[in-house]
């Protein structure tokens, strides 16, 4: 069984989540122009994607300790590695944000 341990989160975790925050408020209002201009639904399916994927990595955030990894977890190792897929998996979750971002302003101009 995988020791349970609450990580807070550190400045990187902070700039990542105001980061992804950012993406996402971009993703809503190009979705919402275009919705405005077609008035068709698809260009609002990128924007949820993005609003799944932010509230994803919110609630992901709790339980590292039900994550795949590499090495056994231990009580001595533990911390550092559940800090460490949750960098990853911040830093995967923004890229991913990113680029639905940029596919919803090509669609956009």
């Amino acid at each position: 069984m995988k020791p349970k341990r609450i990580i807070k989160p550190g400045k990187i975790d902070i700039l990542l989540f105001t980061a992804k925050l950012f993406v996402v408020i971009l993703l809503i209002l190009s979705g919402v122009d275009s919705y405005i201009k077609t008035h068709l639904f698809s260009p609002l399916t990128l924007p949820f994607i993005g609003i799944l994927m932010f509230i994803s990595s919110i609630l992901l955030r709790k339980i590292p300790h039900l994550f795949n990894y590499p090495v056994k977890i231990t009580e001595q190792n533990a911390e550092s590695n559940y800090k460490i897929a949750l960098l990853v998996l911040n830093i995967t979750i923004l890229l991913f944000l990113m680029v639905i971002t940029l596919l919803q302003y090509k669609n956009w101009f």
